[in-house]
């Protein structure tokens, strides 16, 4: 049994804590200035009291990364002792990320034959079941993927695929959020995941000079693989969140605390781009807003929703675009989320067949 002392009592640890494993036993908190001597009927200690208590390691679980490293050295607390949760949180997202080369594999065993393709973010990626189609699809949206590298996608699959006579993708189904006119996955704190993308992808966008771009993700993969070890301390759970106002207000709020103008321009750019590449090609663009549970509905700012279809409608004023909006129109039980924005397996199975019918084919 490994002994630890937790740093960090907030937000972080309530909501990853159970991402420790059965082996570790937490023999104290610390907190920089302690307001209690107990949390989960455990002692909390400030750094000068470490001396006081025995542990094995100290686990970080604190966004406050800097602060808490300036006093470990300020204490003498040697940093070999150090678990940091956010680079296990890096790690697993690396992990995940691989479902990117997962998919590129799937998408070789029928290429001559796809006739769908879909885009988007982590919405689309859990939400749309791309095995219920009638015609071969391939699910190509991710997890924080944006309008830039959905159009790289796009044209890594139809320029690498060889397609038959009569053959090819005929339908795109373009997966947006009304914050996707302001995001810039490369611009963003997660933005070290594009490396996800090479070398299929070797376009950094505004991250770096993609002339760097190679040295950087093999760089970035030596330390994500570094920090395999602490999948002894940690491992990846489904999290049942729970689906209430607290949760809702939390995430809408983060997804939508965004004022980015220069990035809007640009994806109004990259978007026109998208569907005139997907016309060019004979494909039929399909856009489709992802439904949401109401706790986080209520907490979208109504002003960016008349943002996005502002810029939205002046680019469809070029394309012929079927727009699928479920945000307000799909209804469905809260069995059908995996948490306030995301539908589960079950959800994605009844709102993919509520999809295909819906499209005009």
């Amino acid at each position: 049994m490994m002994k630890v002392a937790i740093w960090g009592t907030g937000g972080t640890y309530s909501r990853f804590k159970y991402f420790l494993k059965d082996n570790i036993e937490i023999v104290a908190f610390i907190e920089t200035v302690p307001a209690n001597t107990l949390f989960e009927n455990r002692m909390v200690v400030s750094p000068e009291e470490l001396g006081t208590i025995e542990y094995d390691y100290i686990i970080i679980f604190s966004v406050y990364l800097d602060a808490i490293l300036e006093k470990v050295r300020k204490y003498g607390i040697s940093e070999d002792r150090l678990i940091l949760f956010n680079q296990y949180n890096e790690y697993s997202s690396f992990k995940r990320d691989s479902l990117f080369h997962k998919k590129l594999k799937r998408m070789d065993k029928f290429k001559n034959k796809m006739k769908i393709l879909i885009t988007g973010l982590s919405y689309h990626n859990e939400g749309i079941m791309d095995n219920k189609f009638e015609y071969p699809t391939i699910n190509m949206a991710m997890g924080s993927q944006d309008l830039f590298y959905d159009y790289e996608v796009a044209k890594y699959v139809m320029h690498n695929c060889k397609w038959e006579e009569r053959g090819g993708v005929k339908y795109c189904i373009v997966g947006m959020s009304y914050y996707s006119m302001e995001y810039d996955f490369s611009k963003s704190r997660d933005a070290y995941r594009i490396i996800r993308y090479y070398p299929e992808i070797l376009n950094a966008h505004n991250m770096m000079d993609s002339r760097f771009f190679p040295a950087y993700a093999k760089k970035e993969t030596e330390r994500m693989l570094k920090c395999e070890h602490l999948s002894y301390v940690f491992e990846v759970k489904t999290l049942n969140y729970m689906l209430n106002d607290e949760e809702g207000k939390r995430v809408a709020q983060k997804d939508f605390n965004k004022h980015y103008p220069l990035t809007i321009y640009e994806n109004k750019l990259i978007l026109d781009e998208y569907l005139s590449f997907l016309e060019a090609n004979h494909i039929k663009p399909i856009m489709v807003i992802m439904p949401v549970h109401s706790l986080y509905k209520k907490y979208v700012p109504q002003e960016k929703r008349n943002m996005f279809y502002k810029v939205l409608n002046e680019i469809l004023l070029r394309h012929n675009v079927q727009v699928l909006d479920y945000f307000d129109s799909y209804q469905c039980p809260d069995s059908h989320y995996s948490d306030v924005s995301h539908l589960n397996q079950t959800g994605a199975e009844a709102f993919t067949e509520k999809l295909i019918r819906d499209i005009e084919w």
